[in-house]
């Protein structure tokens, strides 16, 4: 069993869905604020790869403390490449191990 301090989760990966006319949404769509960071840091040493990933999820990182260190591939497809601040902190602490950067 792996300790806290390993994690598992190797792979990140965005995918588009599309819904079907029957389901509803309303305009404007409900907020999706996210919640208050939490105080302690969030580690994911495992995570290697980040896939696909839109612009609208790119933010979410911006002033969390999450923690991995471990990623080397990274890849964001969808429309215009995140903005600086989104980069810096999806790839601030893993630098010097990134090997694939795709947009």
């Amino acid at each position: 069993k792996p300790s806290d301090d390993e994690g598992t989760l190797e792979v990140l990966t965005f995918e588009r869905v599309s819904l079907d006319r029957s389901i509803d949404i309303p305009n404007p769509p409900p907020s999706s604020d996210l919640p208050p960071a939490p105080s302690a840091p969030v580690r994911l040493p495992a995570l290697t790869t980040v896939k696909d990933i839109p612009n609208e999820c790119a933010a979410a990182r911006v002033g969390r403390n999450w923690q991995t260190p471990n990623v080397k591939a990274f890849s964001h497809d969808y429309g215009l490449f995140p903005s600086g601040n989104c980069v810096k902190a999806w790839l601030a602490d893993c630098c010097e191990r990134l090997e694939v950067l795709i947009s």
